[in-house]
């Protein structure tokens, strides 16, 4: 049930190109060994798999570089050949990759097959909806269950919604530790204002509460944010299908996005969505969260101001 968009294995990943080949959902996996017996490595699978005329396939821990054109994978590769099946029934998936970048074009990234399904295939269903009274004015707020988890994610919407408006849009990712108990190592509680969607399931940018604990431990200790979460083995997942959705649903066509992160901002285009606009999120730098606005800006590429120059120290004021 979900296959990849529920796991990221090979074995959801083997199914997903059957079905998605028009063939039936089922594959059979074997192990390739090396000449010594052991497991054999992608550079031995490489050599099959040209020798062979065969696709291979990497899973595991994939995830973007530079402007998210690029996908890098890290374990586990797998051969891919299907009896009856020409190689163009699968290319279509291939468009998503950079060649120049990676001299193996027959490569196909199992994030690619996530991508591929969540821009076609329909992910939540309207489950409530109602008008509520808040401090800022009435809302309307609506309920959206995830088809894949039956996770429900919220979307409070403010006056009407129509084809050729600009809307101010704010997607925010759930963060227990930021806005309900006012974290100081974050900026995520003063984000909350001027929320459109809310996407829950998606604590410490989907790593969960446990491990987003951990990883402070390991930033005490003098990892950042990114080393902390790659020393737990930890891959960083979004949503943005899922909100990708929603915002469809509701009828936002066109939007100003408020955000720092142009992952974001690219991943929302990408579902065909419209977007005028940045509007950058400014909040005031402290000792316990400057370090973390540093990494996300160096590590993570978030833009600070509304200039895509500009940084921490110019688009804050520390206190």
């Amino acid at each position: 049930e979900g296959r990849v968009l529920k796991r990221a294995g090979h074995t959801e990943a083997s199914v997903d190109l059957a079905v998605l080949a028009g063939l039936e959902p089922v594959a059979v996996l074997c192990e390739i060994v090396d000449d010594d017996g052991s497991m054999a490595g992608l550079p031995k699978l490489r050599e099959f798999a040209q020798a062979k005329k065969l696709k291979i396939i990497s899973t595991g821990k994939c995830f973007f570089e530079g402007e998210h054109k690029r996908v890098r994978t890290v374990t586990n590769s797998f051969i891919a050949g299907y009896g009856g099946t020409s190689s163009s029934q699968l290319i279509f998936i291939l468009p998503f990759v950079d060649y120049q970048s990676d001299p193996f074009s027959e490569v196909i990234y199992i994030t690619i097959i996530d991508r591929y399904r969540r821009k076609r295939e329909r992910l939540v269903e309207l489950a409530a909806a109602a008008l509520i009274p808040t401090m800022w004015g009435p809302f309307k707020a609506y309920c959206y269950r995830s088809l894949l988890d039956g996770i429900e994610h919220t979307a409070m919407v403010k006056g009407e919604i129509s084809d050729d408006q600009d809307i101010l849009v704010r997607v925010h990712s759930e963060c227990l530790t930021g806005y309900v108990f006012g974290s100081a190592r974050c900026d995520c509680g003063n984000h909350l204002r001027g929320v459109l969607v809310y996407l829950r399931g998606h604590e410490g940018r989907g790593i969960g509460l446990g491990h987003k604990l951990r990883a402070y431990n390991l930033q005490d200790d003098g990892h950042d944010t990114v080393e902390a979460n790659e020393e737990l083995y930890l891959l960083i997942l979004g949503n943005t299908g899922i909100g990708a959705q929603i915002l469809g649903d509701l009828g936002v066509h066109t939007m100003s996005l408020m955000t720092n992160n142009p992952a974001k901002y690219v991943g929302l285009k990408g579902y065909g969505l419209a977007i005028s606009g940045r509007v950058p999120l400014l909040n005031p730098i402290t000792k316990e969260n400057k370090r973390y606005l540093e990494t996300k800006q160096e590590k993570l590429g978030h833009i600070y101001g509304s200039d895509i120059n500009a940084t921490c120290n110019t688009a804050y004021q520390e206190i």
